[in-house]
């Protein structure tokens, strides 16, 4: 009824078309050279980690610097106002410097840039000055003997401070140990 024509096993003009816009396509940064139709896996996990290096660069470039108090300076100075007297008295200091929360200190830290020697693989130290609400007391003979007396020479007030930055070479983080009024009482 109807005659048999064979199909030509391959249409020259089409698979020249085909091949150009392949060509075309794989003009792009994620092309996989294929060899002998296998994609070459070495070219997958070059592309993955040149991504992966990027997005790791661009994490340390935004990580923010953060002032963190000493536990030992926050033991000694950043007392709620209740019972500075009663800490003042309790230990062996002729005179204390409180704030009662740590919030004043670290924003004054965090205002400026400081130039430590990143060289250096020991700790730089830091005096930074500015004002901070503070209340002192010295012990009332002025000696370094617990359990004696004290009066509250400074009340709570602002008041020039020095406070005292220690950072290790290669880090953001900022360490406060030190606190002490500069302005006279």
């Amino acid at each position: 009824m109807y005659k048999r024509v064979e199909k030509p096993k391959e249409n020259k003009s089409r698979s020249v078309a085909n091949s150009v816009t392949q060509e075309k396509n794989n003009d792009n940064s994620t092309y996989i050279p294929k060899e002998n139709g296998v994609a070459d896996n070495r070219a997958v996990h070059k592309f993955v980690d040149q991504r992966n290096t990027v997005s790791q660069l661009m994490t340390v470039r935004t990580v923010p610097k953060k002032a963190q108090i000493d536990p030992k300076m926050a033991r000694k100075h950043i007392v709620p106002k209740a019972g500075q007297a009663d800490w003042a008295k309790k230990h062996e200091k002729p005179k204390t410097t409180f704030i009662d929360n740590d919030a004043d200190i670290k924003a004054l830290v965090d205002t400026d840039a400081y130039d430590f020697e990143e060289e250096k693989k020991e700790k730089g130290w830091k005096r930074i000055f500015g004002t901070l609400t503070t209340t002192e007391y010295h012990k009332k003979d002025g000696k370094n003997n617990a359990d004696e007396p004290v009066d509250q020479v400074g009340e709570e007030k602002g008041r020039v401070c020095e406070v005292g930055v220690r950072k290790e070479a290669g880090t953001h983080d900022l360490l406060i140990d030190h606190l002490q009024n500069k302005e006279s009482t």
